[in-house]
């Protein structure tokens, strides 16, 4: 969804989606699944969806499925940097930063 769009626009998106599933089919059988960056996607759609159960306004998927989710997405550990030979992809941390900054409205949505 980006550079449409910002996290905050896409889970929105997303939700309206699941309120439309949940309409003819229950929670239990309901599964989100990401993979990389849709992996911490899915991961905090999850949250904020548990967030709202609390509050009794909805409830979450039965299963969610992460494959190798992208979960620190600040791109702040100092680790990062110990594996930038040996994981080529981390290689591209500033195409990723980019990405990020794009991604999120401003840097307190990143908590």
């Amino acid at each position: 969804m980006t550079p449409d769009y910002i996290y905050k626009q896409s889970f929105q998106m997303v939700e309206q989606a699941d309120t439309e599933v949940l309409k003819t089919t229950p929670a239990e059988n309901i599964l989100f699944m990401g993979d990389s960056a849709g992996g911490g996607y899915t991961l905090g759609l999850y949250f904020k969806l548990k967030q709202k159960k609390k509050k009794k306004k909805k409830p979450v998927p039965g299963s969610i499925v992460l494959i190798s989710p992208w979960r620190d997405v600040s791109l702040e550990n100092p680790e990062i940097y110990k594996y930038l030979m040996k994981e080529p992809l981390i290689f591209f941390i500033q195409t990723q930063k980019n990405f990020i900054n794009n991604y999120f409205s401003n840097r307190q949505d990143r908590q």
